[in-house]
């Protein structure tokens, strides 16, 4: 049998809003009225600041996904910044016969040895201390890294810092919509709870597929049985 299927996301409610004003100025122009004014005008004063209010959730979501993929970006190349160091610290080392405990400097064992970080952003805490080393480093009196140098890693590592704090705006003013359409889904969900009722009973009388098929012009979905085709129409078991 077919149910009612109340909207499940905001875009549907709004588009149960729209589809219900839009169908019952339609009917009033032919002398019909199965929504009252009152509801009517609730929806009227709701869409705008909704549709609004969604638009605004889905630029935010698509300006949070630029923001991680830029981020993602930096760190990879962060990542290949700093295993380009490692390995021309450890050649300059052992070309140039310094102390291995050089090595420590630049997060290293004594052997060579490269840490295996284990998410992302290790590497920038990693970056920060090649850099500090290699500071250390000169400090002693020691040649410091080239090709790259620290501070071409420094600059790097600017940058994805820069692109991460972007990810943590991006993330707080996708949050504040999100927020936004919080507030306004219970009055959309009310509204609709209403129109429901009002055709529900302003409907009463005409048969369970005529009742059906008006809902459907003012936005109303049904749900199916699996093993009914949406098709079918069978007043009998149908429930709106």
């Amino acid at each position: 049998m077919a149910r009612y299927e109340a909207p499940q996301n905001d875009n549907a409610r709004l588009a149960l809003l729209s589809r219900a004003v839009i169908t019952h100025e339609q009917e009033i122009s032919m002398g019909k009225r199965y929504i009252s004014t009152e509801t009517i005008q609730a929806a009227n004063t709701l869409i705008p600041v909704y549709e609004e209010n969604i638009n605004a959730k889905s630029i935010y979501l698509g300006k949070r996904s630029e923001r991680i993929k830029a981020k993602n970006d930096s760190l990879i190349l962060l990542e290949c910044y700093v295993r380009d160091f490692w390995e021309v610290a450890k050649r300059q080392i052992s070309r140039l016969n310094m102390p291995p405990q050089l090595y420590h400097y630049y997060h290293l064992n004594l052997n060579g040895k490269v840490p295996k970080p284990t998410a992302r952003r290790e590497w920038l805490a990693i970056a920060a201390k090649l850099i500090d080393g290699d500071t250390r480093v000169a400090a002693q009196g020691y040649s410091t890294m080239s090709n790259p140098s620290a501070k071409d890693l420094e600059a790097i590592l600017t940058k994805a810092k820069n692109e991460a704090s972007k990810v943590a705006m991006a993330d707080r003013n996708y949050d504040i919509a999100q927020e936004k359409i919080e507030k306004l889904r219970p009055q959309a969900n009310q509204i609709i709870t209403d129109i429901m009722a009002e055709l529900r009973f302003n409907l009463r009388k005409k048969d369970k597929a005529s009742r059906r098929r008006i809902m459907r012009s003012y936005g109303v979905r049904f749900k199916y049985q699996s093993s009914e085709a949406a098709t079918s129409d069978i007043p009998e078991e149908t429930e709106v």
